[in-house]
């Protein structure tokens, strides 16, 4: 049952949170290395969490930080680190430079991925790009929003690469150029970002989100 549950969840998440909505949303987000490497709502993430524990450890989140020529399609890994127990299921929005552009599916609907050992087997998967106006503080930091969810079955997520992802460098990009690439922690009332233990303990996910780390692209 509680699989089904939060099954149901993520495929929510997969349309709402995409940016399905017509209308732009503030949500006070910064870049602040405080408590994560990452885009995050302060006011979300405290009303989400502030009445949850601090696990002592838990899953960290990184994105991985590569080298690509002018042109090129950098391939670039989300990945977790969870040596304490198993993960069930994700929901996650990146962040990334609109100087990018982020390689889509053979259907040009669906964000290209490849996944990774971390996702077990036969995971059922969401990736989309953000739809329609992306919040305030996104747009104004000259960025894109993708969303990636994954409901696990029998085998539970471990450790390694979650999905690798796939980014065109502009042609005429400079060498030493850096682009960043960021956890965005999205959160309304109807659902929210998500990164689920086996057992569904809230300090696990709350660990995962104040614990994340970004990567880059760096231009050769």
């Amino acid at each position: 049952m509680k699989k089904i549950i939060t099954a149901a969840a993520a495929l929510t998440m997969a349309v709402t949170l995409a940016g399905c909505g017509s209308k732009s949303s503030s949500s006070s987000g910064s870049k602040d290395n405080t408590p994560a490497d990452m885009y995050i709502s302060r006011e979300a993430f405290s009303k989400d969490y502030t009445d949850v524990e601090d696990a002592g450890k838990g899953p960290l989140l990184t994105i991985e930080s590569v080298t690509a020529k002018p042109g090129d399609v950098a391939q670039v890994a989300v990945c977790v680190d969870t040596p304490d127990k198993n993960w069930s299921a994700c929901g996650l929005h990146i962040a990334y430079s609109d100087a990018l552009k982020c390689e889509l599916a053979d259907d040009d609907q669906s964000v290209k991925c490849v996944l990774g050992e971390a996702c077990g087997t036969n995971p059922l998967t969401s990736s989309m790009e953000w739809q329609n106006e992306l919040p305030e503080d996104i747009a104004a930091a000259g960025r894109n929003l993708f969303f990636f969810a994954a409901v696990l079955g029998e085998a539970d997520g471990t450790s390694g690469k979650i999905a690798t992802f796939y980014f065109k460098v502009p042609e005429d990009a400079e060498s030493g150029t850096v682009y960043d690439l960021d956890y965005y922690y999205h959160s309304t009332d109807l659902s929210k970002d998500m990164f689920a233990a086996a057992d569904g303990e809230a300090s696990y996910e709350k660990y995962a989100f104040s614990h994340c780390t970004g990567g880059t692209i760096t231009v050769e």
